[in-house]
């Protein structure tokens, strides 16, 4: 029987600069023993790949999980990425798109585990966590 682990939630905050951001994450309530620095790419609807720094955040409680969600909404961030327990990895969009239409409906992803280089940077999205130097893929 697979060990349940703590769910986390995957979001930026594009503030300026990482000790800006830990202030702002130290204000909702975030303890520094609870992120992870990570780089994210993803593959914008345009084509291009974009680079942001992100953080990985263990949350204590839905009640936190929702700060952080509506944090990323704040830092118009378009979206956040939730793992559950079972590492079952869910896009949720946390605002309407620049053309106007509806929030879509969150997006499964599937298993988030960790990944070769060689396959991360081959798909459309990725985390690199520069401290142990892996990558991660859904």
């Amino acid at each position: 029987m697979r060990e349940h682990q703590k769910p986390f939630i995957i979001l930026a905050l594009n503030a300026g600069n990482s000790s800006l951001e830990g202030d702002i994450l130290n204000r909702v309530g975030v303890q520094d023993s609870q992120v992870k620095p990570l780089m994210g790419v993803y593959t914008h609807e345009d084509g291009h790949k974009v680079h942001e720094h992100s953080y990985l955040i263990v949350y204590n409680s839905d009640t936190q999980k929702q700060v952080l969600i509506n944090l990323a909404r704040k830092f118009n961030q378009e979206s956040v990425l939730l793992v559950d327990e079972e590492r079952q990895a869910t896009l949720v969009f946390t605002r309407p798109p620049a053309d106007g239409t509806e929030i879509p409906k969150d997006k499964r992803l599937g298993h988030f585990r960790e990944a070769s280089k060689h396959i991360a940077k081959a798909g459309s999205a990725y985390s690199f966590n520069p401290v142990n130097g892996k990558y991660y893929i859904c």
